[in-house]
């Protein structure tokens, strides 16, 4: 099976479909509780020289997840 990436965006912000108030709240914790459960070592799924680009893309989802919570908490502070 191949993967495909396009280019890793350089970016901290949070996406944005999740800061739109159709998102529910329950349905960005339930695509967290997704992200966190994946396995680190999904990267020896890649060839070794994909490695590199899947390690930006997982760094990428991880930045992804912190500035979520951090829009829910505020989310949930300001109700």
């Amino acid at each position: 099976m191949e993967f495909e990436f396009g280019e890793v965006p350089k970016t901290n912000s949070v996406p944005d479909f999740m800061k739109s108030n159709e998102v529910s709240t329950h349905c960005i914790l339930m695509k967290l509780k997704k992200l966190r459960d994946l396995n680190p070592d999904v990267l020896n799924c890649f060839p070794e020289d994909d490695r590199e680009e899947a390690t930006l893309v997982m760094i990428e989802l991880k930045s992804c997840i912190i500035n979520t919570r951090t829009c829910i908490t505020r989310r949930r502070a300001a109700s």
